[in-house]
């Protein structure tokens, strides 16, 4: 028998599909999708890990929201340094921030300097030309291909790009995120 259970564990919401069996020694479970936002934070820090590089760490913090004991202090000031991500004008950041599909796109291709493309017709019906995203979903898109369309959440039936659609301002899950910025590490 299978189940698919959601709960919480640490206070994160996570995905599982336990098999259970008539073995009394076969048990086998395993958390396999994380369905929360992703934060502003939280992407800067795995961009970092996939890249590799070595996080800056100043005296002094940019932000008013992020001092230097921020769990993600690095991470964020390094994506400042690097021209990945900015804050806002009242000089905070926001680490805590839920990203939606389209922003998390703008950071990935920022990021790992992706060339711009910019195809006559739109790859996906939902992505208008004249959209301040429109160039970095191209971009991401024509660079990973249909890895942009992964299924973020195991328990919705709607995954991205289903019908044309690549849901620019759906909340982008930590599962969807960290997998784009590992089909980008792969390249």
């Amino acid at each position: 028998m299978t189940r698919i259970l959601l709960g919480v564990l640490a206070g994160v919401v996570v995905v599982g599909v336990v098999v259970i069996t008539s073995s009394p020694t076969l048990f086998q479970g395993k958390i396999f999708a994380r369905i929360n936002p992703v934060t502003r934070c939280e992407l800067m820090s795995k961009i970092i890990a996939a890249q590799k590089i070595k996080p800056f760490t100043p005296q002094v913090a940019t932000f008013i929201d992020v001092p230097t004991d921020h769990p993600c202090f690095s991470a964020i000031e390094t994506g400042k340094r690097k021209g990945w991500i900015q804050g806002y004008k009242d000089g905070n950041f926001q680490p805590n921030k839920s990203l939606i599909r389209a922003e998390v796109a703008k950071v990935v291709v920022t990021a790992w300097k992706v060339t711009e493309v910019i195809p006559n017709v739109p790859s996906f019906v939902d992505v208008p030309t004249n959209a301040w995203y429109y160039n970095s979903v191209e971009s991401l898109f024509k660079k990973i291909g249909t890895k942009i369309c992964s299924t973020d959440n195991p328990l919705k039936s709607k995954s991205s790009c289903k019908d044309g659609k690549f849901n620019p301002t759906d909340t982008a899950t930590e599962t969807w995120a960290q997998y784009v910025v590992n089909a980008m590490a792969a390249l």
